[in-house]
């Protein structure tokens, strides 16, 4: 029997600043991928209140903690590991605490003529430490799955003219296996699930002083006959002080039958209405066995927000 091998990370592509998730699929003896992305399991939402409530992940708030339907998974086991490797920390514009869209005076609608149940939650626009940088959170207001979505920004200047347009890939709360099991992996959005986004470094071409509105769109396919694939969780998460800064520790847990390989979890910290304004990533090298657990510890943040919501990403052959 082939194995689906499935692993989320990021790739750059083409000169417009496309960001899209770069995935191993279905494995074959010639070692050629399929169309098969990797899982994300846990994204929080965002309810009417305006807090962050956890949908498969983990999310808490004021430094507490909230199971978010997370699992408290198998007993700590072999191979677990500390802060991980290769932690990446970014920093957008922190804004007003109640404020959904930074900067505010500047508009993002729907793209005319887009439609099929996704919306723009909350977004923030701002100078990184590396040029502009955009965080969205999203969520399905559909009836139906939609799978393998992606967001696309069109940038558009005081003359009217689009200076550029980004793709940036989804923080997916699920992932199903398509044709009953048989098929290859795809990270979905179950109706009323909620995404987030980051997209680092936006092309130099796009000068926050210069844009007129913003427009966008969600890109995506809504498919049937998918079994869901379920056994990751994030439980625990909570706040420390790291120097000057906050970094947020947890548990990641595999209740798969199959070894976690490259797993890792990004933390987004969101204010008191759950717009997610910056990006802590933490990976680890070993793999988690079966029933094993790995307790994280992410770069710190200068400003850690209201809440956060903490997503992983890993490979497995199931």
């Amino acid at each position: 029997m082939q194995s689906k091998s499935l692993l989320l990370l990021p790739t750059i592509l083409g000169t417009l600043g496309l960001l899209l998730p770069l995935a191993c699929g279905r494995s074959t003896s010639d070692g050629t991928g399929g169309t098969g992305n990797g899982s994300v399991t846990g994204s929080g939402s965002v309810t009417g209140s305006g807090s962050v409530t956890g949908s498969g992940g983990q999310s808490s708030g004021s430094g507490g903690k909230s199971s978010g339907g997370a699992s408290s998974g198998g007993a700590h086991g072999g191979g677990q590991g500390g802060a991980g490797s290769g932690g990446l920390g970014a920093m957008g514009g922190v804004g007003p605490d109640d404020a959904l869209f930074v900067p505010e005076g500047l508009s993002n609608t729907e793209f005319p003529g887009v439609e099929g149940g996704i919306n723009l939650l909350a977004y923030t626009l701002a100078p990184g430490p590396n040029g502009l940088e955009l965080y969205a959170s999203i969520r399905n207001d559909g009836d139906t799955i939609a799978c393998e979505v992606t967001m696309k920004t069109h940038f558009v200047d005081h003359e009217d003219q689009v200076v550029a347009i980004v793709g940036s890939g989804i923080h997916a709360s699920r992932l199903y296996l398509l044709y009953g099991g048989t098929g290859p992996a795809v990270r979905c959005l179950d109706p009323g699930d909620v995404a987030m986004s980051a997209t680092l470094d936006l092309p130099d071409e796009i000068v926050m002083s210069e844009l007129a509105f913003l427009k966008h769109e969600f890109p995506a396919f809504y498919m049937n006959d998918l079994v869901p694939v379920e056994g990751v969780t994030i439980s625990d998460v909570e706040r420390v002080t790291a120097g000057a800064g906050t970094a947020f520790t947890g548990s990641f847990h595999n209740e798969l039958e199959v070894n976690v390989t490259s797993p890792s979890v990004s933390v987004f910290p969101v204010n008191s209405v759950g717009r997610p304004f910056a990006i802590v990533t933490v990976n680890r090298s070993e793999a988690i066995a079966p029933g094993a657990s790995w307790d994280f510890q992410t770069d710190p943040v200068a400003q850690a927000g209201a809440d956060q919501v903490a997503i992983p990403s890993y490979g497995a052959d199931l």
